[in-house]
């Protein structure tokens, strides 16, 4: 059986992402410090890091063709710079990095029928080190049929 529709987007979001390098015109190098729902703990030289979490499912306002479900996927992408002073703004770069390689693929080899306008928290904490962190919100949209993801 093949995999479910939300399954096939998630994995072209991570193979996409693999391709933020300094290399390829990125602030940074993600590629290859992209997980999908890792739950394991994160080592120091792990970092900088980019975890994709199974999003949240909800119904779309928009209408889908007949017989088809229109979700949006709030896909959540967690980014963690490592520490230090430039913490802050190396999340800073590693969202615009994102930003602009989603930007590029909003339908996700057409997958998705659009990627809306992402919410983007970013958290600093000071302490014996700068940490910086950020969470993106991607509303991807998407069609399949009823009663499947």
């Amino acid at each position: 059986m093949a995999d479910s529709k939300s399954q096939q987007i998630i994995d072209k979001v991570k193979s996409v992402f693999n391709g933020i390098t300094v290399a390829n015109g990125y602030n940074t190098d993600l590629a290859n410090r992209i997980y999908v729902n890792r739950d394991t703990d994160l080592e120091d030289e792990e970092l900088p890091v980019c975890l994709i979490k199974d999003p949240e499912y909800i119904p779309s306002d928009e209408e889908a063709f007949i017989g088809y479900f229109r979700w949006q996927m709030n896909l959540e992408i967690q980014l963690i710079a490592a520490a230090g002073a430039l913490a802050p703004a190396n999340v800073r770069k590693m969202v615009q990095d994102v930003l602009k390689i989603t930007g590029l693929n909003r339908r996700w080899n057409n997958l998705a029928v659009s990627t809306d306008q992402p919410v983007i928290n970013i958290d600093v904490k000071h302490g014996e080190q700068i940490e910086a962190g950020a969470t993106i919100t991607l509303p991807i949209i998407y069609d399949c049929p009823q009663w499947e993801i």
